[in-house]
Formats: structure tokens, C-alpha cells, sequence
């Protein structure tokens, strides 16, 4: 890779200015459901079933569930011991604080605001501070990302790919012997395993290539 691993200097948009365009462009893809209500795409239901059924778990002080009592139109199955967690603890969360027709944008909005969070910490590593907020607001409203929000609603995979620009930024600082490198890469590295299992598939085999 020609482009220096250096970080530019620190001049340029703060970190208040890049959390507010986040927000203000997270806000701006979720702003249609203030009107026509949630996008139910392909896995809606059972995304947010599962948020649904995991917060009643919660309720009864199961903080690990494995019965997804609501599936299967009542019968029910184990979903929880097989489905990574993190997407669905995370709507669930929500769904204690936030009232049930509001959480799927709530989850979108924290997910696509976590987007560019994390490519702005990649970018930022070979682009001028104003170039790597503009790449990151990007990559937080990317096609793809609007596709997965309004026709797929594969909420555990939005999460995944939000993580990715931390996986791929730290995987290419390994080299430098760093330990504190090293673990960050691997507690993001879980993170998104523990999100979807597809995504990470794809993700791991990018991280092998990089």
C-alpha cells in the first residue's frame, strides 16, 4: 500500500461537527419513516420479533434467552442459542427504552451514526481530516446500506458492515507490533462475528486479502 499508515494531523472538522453530519444524515435516511412508517423489508418480522421476544426474556430476568417463543406462528424454536447476538440484544435494548413502532428507526439511526464513526477512524489514517468526513458520510449513507435499510431490513447485517472499516483499519496497522492494536482488532473482529455470521464470512476473507 503506497498511502503512509501516519495519521494526518488532528486539524480540521472536530469530533462534534463529524457526530452531528452523522446524525444529521442518519436522521435524513430514516426521515421517510416519520411518515409512511417503518420500511418492512425481507427479515423485518424477524429481526424485530426477535428484539420483541428477547426484551420479554429480559422482563423475566432471563438475560440469555434460547426459546424464540413467537416464532413459527406460536410453535417456537431455539433461535437464540444459533443467531449472533449482538443485533438482537441491541433492539431489544431499545425496545425496553423506546416504544415498539419507533426502535427499528432507532436501530438504523445508531447503526448508521456507528458507520460513520468507524470509517471516519479508517479514513482519517491516509485522507486529509476534511476528505475523511466526507468518506465517511459516504459510507454511512452507501447504496448498499439504503438497500439493506429499505428493501432487505437485514438489521444484523447493517451492524456488521458498520464495524468493518475499524476490522480493516486496525488489521492493516498488525504489522507495527502493537498489543494494543493487536486486541482492539480482535475484540472488533468478535464484534462483528457476533453480528452476523455471513457478513463475517465475507469480512474475514477480506481481512485474509488485506
Amino acid at each position: 500500500l503506497a498511502p503512509s499508515l501516519a495519521s494526518h494531523p488532528r486539524s480540521g472538522p472536530a469530533l462534534w461537527l463529524a457526530l452531528l453530519l452523522f446524525a444529521l444524515a442518519a436522521t435524513a435516511v430514516i426521515l421517510p419513516m416519520f411518515f409512511l412508517g417503518n420500511a418492512s423489508g425481507h427479515d423485518f418480522e424477524f429481526h424485530v420479533a426477535s428484539w420483541m421476544d428477547a426484551a420479554q426474556h429480559w422482563r423475566h430476568g432471563v438475560f440469555y434467552p434460547r426459546w424464540a417463543a413467537g416464532a413459527n406462528f406460536g410453535f417456537g424454536e431455539p433461535r437464540f442459542i444459533f443467531y449472533p447476538p449482538l443485533s438482537w440484544m441491541l433492539g431489544a435494548a431499545l425496545g425496553i427504552l423506546l416504544p415498539w413502532n419507533v426502535v427499528p428507526g432507532a436501530y438504523i439511526w445508531l447503526v448508521l451514526v456507528l458507520a460513520g464513526i468507524s470509517m471516519r477512524q479508517f479514513a482519517r489514517h491516509w485522507m486529509s481530516p476534511p476528505a475523511a468526513l466526507a468518506c465517511a458520510l459516504f459510507y454511512a449513507v452507501n447504496p448498499y446500506h439504503l438497500l439493506v435499510v429499505y428493501y432487505r431490513s437485514d438489521f444484523a447485517e447493517l451492524l456488521a458492515c458498520a464495524l468493518f472499516p475499524l476490522a480493516a483499519g486496525h488489521a492493516l496497522r498488525l504489522g507495527h507490533g502493537s498489543l494494543r492494536n493487536a486486541i482492539l482488532h480482535a475484540l472488533v473482529f468478535a464484534a462483528i462475528w457476533l453480528s452476523n455470521a455471513p457478513a463475517a464470512v465475507l469480512i474475514s476473507y477480506s481481512l485474509a486479502m488485506l
